[in-house]
């Protein structure tokens, strides 16, 4: 089980930032052993604060997912047209504002890899565009 003193730091926090709590039980406890051992697992460099915000919002998405909670999958501009879901995984804001704090926190972990990395398939389009392609001598 992870420290008492961080189970009491999130605890508190988690009833500002969210409509959620959690109580000194069993579920309380299972909930915020999820919560560091996901974060631990994403991002296991984050200080103590920048963690427990973390946890939190991990265990806002949790409790928003077991409550039913909606959130939108999808959605156009024109003819305005939103879609809802309870299955998708990351529907709801909770796990959005999760996935967002540790991308804008800690780059270098999973939510900013894609975007640093040019790809091996992205290179070899590169290198085989026709745009500039010359042919050789023989016009072949």
């Amino acid at each position: 089980m992870p420290d008492a003193t961080g189970y009491a730091a999130v605890k508190a926090l988690l009833s500002l930032i969210t409509p959620y709590s959690i109580t000194d039980d069993t579920a309380g406890a299972k909930y915020y052993a999820l919560a560091v051992e996901q974060q631990q697992n994403d991002a296991p460099r984050l200080t103590e604060t920048q963690a427990q915000t973390a946890q939190c919002y991990w265990i806002a998405h949790l409790m928003a997912s077991h409550d039913g909670k909606t959130g939108i999958t999808s959605e156009h501009l024109g003819q305005w047209s939103a879609s809802f879901s309870t299955t998708a995984a990351g529907t709801d804001i909770y796990y959005a504002q999760y996935r967002q704090f540790i991308s804008d926190i800690a780059p270098q972990t999973f939510a900013g890899i894609s975007a640093v990395v040019k790809h091996c398939d992205a290179q070899l389009a590169d290198d085989l565009s026709l745009d500039g392609y010359r042919g050789d001598a023989d016009g072949i």
